[in-house]
């Protein structure tokens, strides 16, 4: 009982801080809005598509670093951690982040033959992604009808340009 606490415990402290705070807010949307607000301007369709899922990421981003992040703050006193190891926890997160897109992290997670199949977020997270894939691409499509179109695009350029400099790792073309 107490090793099943403590790996669900583990899992815990790593789904919500690593995945969900450090690296799709702190890294994802936040390099995601600056990119779109300081390279894009406001018609211009990378911006619009996106500002739906980044709203308010700032306010939300700057309430976590100022309430979750800080030695003995509510984040630090929800999980247990030492003083040291939560600095060093975090420094570890953010080293570790790198772009992988879902249908790679589950081919990555070397899953058992057939359990993506049954496992909810393989099999339904993948028939999303699919999805955001085809809604993007037609919604991009009006405005960008082919590939030669993309290279012309300086501010979709700059937009990706600045995002991958923010995150600090290649994007796929």
């Amino acid at each position: 009982e107490v090793a099943k606490a403590g790996w669900r415990s583990s899992l815990g402290a790593s789904l919500t801080l690593k995945d969900h705070l450090g690296h799709l807010h702190w890294v994802i949307a936040n390099g995601m809005m600056l990119a779109a607000r300081e390279q894009t301007g406001r018609s211009h369709p990378l911006r619009r598509l996106l500002k739906q899922h980044y709203f308010a990421t700032a306010s939300i981003n700057n309430a976590s670093k100022e309430m979750l992040l800080p030695v003995k703050g509510f984040g630090f006193r929800t999980f247990g951690f030492t003083d040291d190891s939560w600095v060093q926890y975090f420094a570890d997160v953010m080293a570790q982040w790198v772009w992988r897109p879902l249908p790679q992290r589950i081919a990555d997670a070397k899953l058992p033959e057939g359990f993506a199949e049954t496992f909810p977020v393989a099999s339904d997270g993948l028939k999303v992604w699919r999805l955001y894939l085809k809604y993007v691409g037609a919604y991009l499509g009006v405005f960008l009808p082919d590939a030669e179109a993309l290279p012309a695009d300086t501010e979709g350029v700059q937009f990706w340009a600045s995002f991958e400099t923010q995150i600090d790792t290649p994007l796929p073309p």
